[in-house]
């Protein structure tokens, strides 16, 4: 599958580091190509602009840091129609929509896939062999065919996919990426620590 990556952070070079390894075709935009150029090469991948990363992809993945996102996505044609699976987390904005909620509002009919937001970034580097236990991911959307996208790709990582319902339920999936990131570093306990829902009764 061919994967646009927007953004070349640690979530997204290490999500693209996986599925190349997966065997599919990525190509990291950020808004100087040279840069995402560099970054791509190291992950086996190749590099563009974001709009490079959108008419590329089959997929496309937003891992832009929050404050860039509205901007970013207002930016960009193409997106209609493709499933957009974004991973942010809008910890400080007072707006009371949820960023998935904004992000559909925002990114011109894709359908949007809330994933790997509770996920630590060294956790998606380490390789799924050395990681010590399964790590669920939940997602959320309105569109059963991009999440079925999204599912395989959560599994290509070396994660569990878990459907966590519709768009609605993406506040539910930002407290758990608040309660988180509140336990590994407010608490101390560390960036390799994440989700694993057990089911206790039948």
């Amino acid at each position: 599958m061919k994967i646009g990556i927007i953004g070349t952070g640690r979530i997204g070079t290490g999500l693209a580091k996986r599925w190349t390894e997966a065997g599919h075709s990525l190509l990291l935009g950020s808004r100087d190509a040279g840069k995402a150029a560099g970054i791509a090469a190291e992950v086996g991948a190749q590099g563009g602009t974001y709009q490079q990363a959108v008419d590329f992809g089959e997929v496309i993945v937003l891992t832009t840091p929050w404050e860039a996102t509205e901007e970013t996505l207002r930016s960009l044609t193409g997106l209609a129609g493709k499933t957009l699976i974004e991973t942010t987390n809008k910890l400080r904005d007072p707006r009371p929509e949820t960023s998935t909620e904004l992000i559909a509002r925002w990114s011109n009919g894709a359908k949007v896939v809330k994933a790997f937001n509770t996920v630590f970034a060294p956790i998606i580097h380490t390789p799924p062999a050395e990681r010590l236990a399964q790590v669920d991911v939940p997602m959320v959307g309105d569109h059963a065919d991009a999440k079925a996208l999204a599912a395989g790709l959560i599994r290509d990582v070396g994660f569990n996919p878990l459907d966590a319902g519709g768009l609605a339920n993406a506040r539910h999936v930002e407290n758990l990426a608040a309660f988180i990131i509140a336990l590994g570093y407010g608490e101390g306990l560390g960036t390799g620590l994440s989700y694993q829902f057990v089911r206790v009764t039948p």
